[in-house]
Formats: C-alpha cells, structure tokens, sequence
C-alpha cells in the first residue's frame, strides 16, 4: 500500500512540479531578455545610429515627437568606444499577465562621464510567451535623479 501510494504521489506530482519550475525559470529569464535589449538599444544610441534605435523601440515610430526626441539623443549622445553598464535596475522581477514597468540604467562609453537613463518596457507573463518589448527611452537623468515609475 504505501509503496503505491509513493509511485501515485511521483506521477502526480513530479510532472507537476517540472511544469512550475519550467514557467518560473521563463519568468525570470524575462529580466535578462530586457536587459539584453536595453543593452542593444544602448549601443544602438551611442552609436549614433537612430534607425537601429527605432528598430528597438517600434511604438516609437507612431508618435512623430518620439522619433524626433530619439534621433535627437542618438545624435547628441554618440560616443566613440564600448558601452558598459555601470548599473541596471530592471523594471520588475517577475510579471505573471502583461505588466509595463520603468527599468534605469547607467552606463558610460570607455572612460567617459555615466549618463542615466529610464527606459520604458512592456513584459508578458510566462504562460503567454515571456515577451520583452521596449517602449521608451528617456533624455539623461539629472545626476541623482531617479526614474519615476506608474
């Protein structure tokens, strides 16, 4: 009797804890995912490569102003040398449904002056796909400022 209830609870709730553990880890790869990508946009703006930037951030597109402003920081923050992240707050931990949140980063060009900005990101939960898209970027933050979320 107990040996058949031991092999029961194994079929019931092995496959089960494996399907938790599988959404979990989908979640939480979510942050690196944004990361990744505020990176790309990063590189892409220090660059001075506005077009790859908008590839970034596709909403941005429908809103004339919003092109403007990031061409404008493509051209006014273009560096010559390597990004690195000095620090990076991603804009949520976990999303279980579609949430947006603000993520900040900091990060400078080789040896150059940080600069800090706040970047708008819409994340889905992992049951629906564990998207990452980027909404906006901001101008540089003031030093000492911080990004001011929903």
């Amino acid at each position: 009797m107990r040996r058949s209830y031991l092999i029961v609870t194994l079929l019931i709730g092995l496959p089960i804890f494996l399907v938790i553990s599988f959404f979990a880890t989908r979640g939480l790869f979510a942050t690196n995912l944004e990361r990744t990508a505020v990176v790309g946009l990063l590189n892409a703006q220090a660059s001075g490569d506005a077009e790859a930037a908008l590839s970034m951030v596709p909403k941005c597109r429908q809103d004339p102003s919003c092109v403007k402003q990031l061409r404008l920081r493509a051209k006014s923050l273009r560096r010559t040398g390597k990004v690195q992240i000095l620090t990076y707050q991603p804009s949520m931990q976990f999303a279980l449904k579609e949430k947006q949140g603000v993520a900040q980063v900091a990060w400078r060009v080789d040896e150059g002056a940080a600069i800090s900005q706040c970047v708008r990101v819409s994340r889905t939960g992992p049951i629906s796909g564990g998207r990452v898209e980027l909404l906006s970027i901001s101008a540089p933050l003031a030093r000492g400022k911080t990004c001011q979320s929903d």
